[in-house]
């Protein structure tokens, strides 16, 4: 089943990274047509008071100074800040270890002799998942899981 999952939340995270344009916040601006997230409220002006010694300095009274600005302020976005590349980077995270879990499912039904008709199913659409991702990485799972199944099916005959 989780290899299944995988297969759609890779190919949405692919075409998402492909119409995202920097700094548009497309992905934002859908999920908050769904109601998922929302805005936070506009920020009030911030005020910063400055204790200053005593040098004589005109216009400054009882030594302080006192500074209302409505800039906002700069700031490096946390590991955590919901944003398009976060999002995409969690929808391609999530899809890869959906399909990470279904090839691991897969060769180890296989090695307790299961019955490994829908693991199977599972383990190529992980491995298809992640090739939606890095086309190598699907093909060297790909190939490990035709060997793994071949090695496993060999040792159960002999």
């Amino acid at each position: 089943m989780s290899g299944v999952l995988a297969v759609p939340l890779a190919v949405l995270a692919i075409h998402l990274r492909s119409i995202r344009v920097p700094g548009s916040s497309r992905v934002l601006g859908w999920l908050d047509s769904l109601g998922f997230v929302k805005q936070p409220p506009p920020e009030a002006p911030s005020i910063i008071v400055i204790d200053l010694p005593s040098h004589g300095i005109p216009g400054v009274a009882h030594n302080r100074i006192v500074s209302i600005s409505d800039v906002p302020e700069m700031s490096d976005a946390g590991h955590f800040a919901i944003n398009d590349e976060n999002a995409i980077l969690f929808l391609v995270a999530l899809s890869a270890v959906l399909a990470l879990i279904a090839m691991v499912t897969a060769i180890w039904a296989e090695h307790r002799r299961e019955p490994t008709l829908y693991l199977s199913v599972g383990y190529i659409c992980g491995a298809l998942a992640i090739a939606q991702v890095w086309m190598l990485a699907g093909f060297v799972f790909g190939i490990i899981g035709v060997t793994a199944v071949l090695v496993l099916r060999h040792r159960r005959e002999h």
